[in-house]
């Protein structure tokens, strides 16, 4: 029996201890004048920290097993998909799959045609608060390495005006509720299909705003109602530093808050599965 789970940044470990990973990357005295190689070493340390604690490794330590942390800063939900049909090789029955949804606005919208935006917004706050995708806009810089300086411009111009005009005008909550549930479903079945044991949760937006009785909710987190940073905020030790997150921003979990969630998560587990 493995452990693997698959997520966003709330997942991979990001902000266990903020101000020691920025130490050692952006903020590192020596960044500016590092080579590539030795940038990426930087990287790998800060990700073997993330994995040391990350509710992943509290959560497998538990059940005395080894853990795959799947998780992908920055990811949208079909990513999430597309990791776990990606890893399914590996799959055997009586695994534990923990997945990890991140916000439905992390979305391509199916009709955009190709261009530099990851995604229409980051999450649910700056729909609500904002409406905007400016001041947190998220882009492909290999698509805008393909463009020449002067159509950049043009196109992103152009694309932060939609995406904040479609957020105000378009925004449609039971498109979201529909596509959610797709993924869900389809989810659920794969990994049933592959007979092992699995958990869904949210990260820090809610994926499901009613029940669809195609979704098993028996094996989802707080039946879909709390996603980690709600069921964290009460307490600042359990957050990630106020210091290095844009004012409005859900933080991420401390490496405390890690495992605090784990201590819910695991018993939810046993509740579910009865090991």
């Amino acid at each position: 029996m493995r452990v693997y789970s698959f997520g966003d940044s709330f997942t991979t470990g990001l902000g266990a201890d903020r101000k020691w990973e920025e130490s050692q990357l952006g903020n590192h005295p020596k960044w500016d004048t590092m080579t590539d190689k030795q940038k990426n070493k930087q990287r790998s340390i800060v990700a073997n920290f993330w994995n040391d604690s990350c509710f992943t490794k509290h959560f497998s330590d538990k059940l005395n097993t080894y853990f795959f942390n799947h998780g992908e800063n920055g990811c949208n939900n079909l990513e999430i998909v597309e990791n776990i049909v990606s890893s399914s090789f590996k799959f055997k029955p009586n695994d534990i799959v923990l997945v990890g949804w991140t916000s439905s606005l992390r979305d391509k919208l199916y009709f955009w045609p190709d261009n530099p935006l990851k995604w229409v917004a980051t999450d649910e706050v700056k729909l609500q608060h904002y409406r905007q995708t400016e001041k947190h806009l998220h882009m492909d810089y290999g698509k805008l390495d393909k463009l020449n300086w002067k159509n950049q411009n043009k196109l992103l111009d152009f694309w932060k005006d939609f995406s904040k005009k479609w957020l105000i005008n378009s925004y449609n909550e039971e498109y979201y509720h529909i596509y959610n549930t797709q993924i869900l479903y389809f989810t659920q079945e794969f990994l049933k299909h592959f007979k092992v044991k699995y958990i869904f949760f949210d990260a820090f937006d809610i994926m499901l705003k009613r029940k669809e009785p195609i979704i098993d909710m028996s094996k989802y987190w707080k039946g879909g109602k709390e996603t980690i940073y709600s069921y964290i905020e009460h307490d600042e030790d359990l957050l990630e530093s106020k210091k290095y997150v844009p004012q409005n921003q859900k933080r991420h979990p401390s490496k405390k808050g890690h495992k605090y969630f784990t201590e819910s998560l695991y018993k939810f587990y046993k509740e579910v599965y009865d090991d």
